[in-house]
């Protein structure tokens, strides 16, 4: 499992997706003068992270059965009072 997420991981890097976030990460302006879309690429990460956010909270909330200001923002994880 481990060796298909590393696997996973490096194949999306040397994409030309993951080279196109690698060229904006290190300058943004360098990146649009080389045919990279900033804005579209932004939006892309931030909507698969939302998504992914926005799954986690739910598969959490599952877990805990229900969902409440205490059980959402306790510092205490797995711990009830």
């Amino acid at each position: 499992m481990i060796l298909a997420v590393l696997a996973t991981i490096y194949l999306v890097a040397r994409s030309r997706w993951g080279l196109a976030l690698t060229s904006i990460r290190d300058s943004e302006p360098a990146a649009e003068s080389v045919g990279v879309d900033n804005y579209r690429t932004k939006f892309l990460v931030y909507f698969l992270t939302a998504g992914a956010t926005g799954s986690v909270g739910a598969l959490v909330s599952l877990q805990k059965l229900r969902i409440s200001p205490d059980a959402a923002f306790s510092v205490m994880i797995g711990q009830h009072l």
